[in-house]
């Protein structure tokens, strides 16, 4: 199992590029979400609803504030899709000697791939997913009517 340690180290690494991202405006990142990952209640009913309000809130803003940030949900009647198998991360870089990569995380490891077949299986299952998730504005109305939702239990 992963370390209390290990833990920290990845979630300081997120949050540095989070602000990173937030900042520079060159650095771009495209997200597509399966649905669930939106819908899936966290924590007891009251305070599971006030996280919910929150991640949603915050979606909503990245979504409407930053040109740099492009949000895309998979709605659940796609039905079965190029990421069923797991989540993955591709990275890609401007600078011509940097090859695009592939990062997986697991439960108890995470791995960078790079070789040009695994790269390119990753390219392709992505594409695949933007052009079945919703679009970005459809995305961002979507969270919005979830945020209703929320005020209405």
């Amino acid at each position: 199992m992963e370390t209390d340690q290990v833990t920290e180290q990845r979630v300081e690494a997120r949050l540095k590029r989070q602000r990173r991202l937030r900042t520079d405006k060159n650095m771009r990142m495209w997200v597509i979400l399966d649905e669930a990952a939106v819908r899936r209640p966290i924590g007891g009913p009251e305070e599971g609803r006030e996280i919910m309000r929150g991640q949603l809130e915050w979606l909503i803003q990245l979504s409407e504030e930053y040109d740099n940030i492009t949000l895309q949900i998979v709605p659940f009647a796609v039905g079965a899709h190029a990421a069923e198998a797991g989540s993955f991360t591709l990275l890609r870089y401007s600078e011509f000697e940097l090859a695009d990569m592939v990062y997986l995380e697991q439960l108890t490891d995470a791995e960078i791939i790079d070789r040009r077949p695994v790269v390119e299986a990753y390219t392709k299952a992505m594409t695949r997913l933007s052009v079945a998730a919703a679009t970005p504005d459809e995305t961002l109305d979507m969270l919005k009517g979830m945020l209703e939702d929320l005020d209405k239990e």
